[in-house]
This record gives structure tokens, sequence and C-alpha cells, in this order.
């Protein structure tokens, strides 16, 4: 049980990183995707 535990805890701080990671790449892509787009502008 302690086993389980541990593991559901260590998804759950991977899952956490992974979302941060795809906000900091969303959000980096939409800065990018907006610049682009004022200079066609």
């Amino acid at each position: 049980m302690l086993f389980l535990q541990k593991w559901t805890k260590s998804v759950l701080i991977d899952t956490e990183k992974q979302c941060e990671n795809l906000e900091a790449i969303y959000s980096k892509s939409t800065g990018l995707f907006l610049v682009k787009l004022s200079r066609t502008g």
C-alpha cells in the first residue's frame, strides 16, 4: 500500500511538471505567433 502511495505521488509530481512545461511552451509559441502577426500586419 505504501508503494502505491509513493508511486501515485511521483506520478502527480511528474504530471504537474509536465503541465508547467506545456504552459511555458504554449505561452512562448503564442508570444511568437503574436509577434509574427504584428510584423506582417
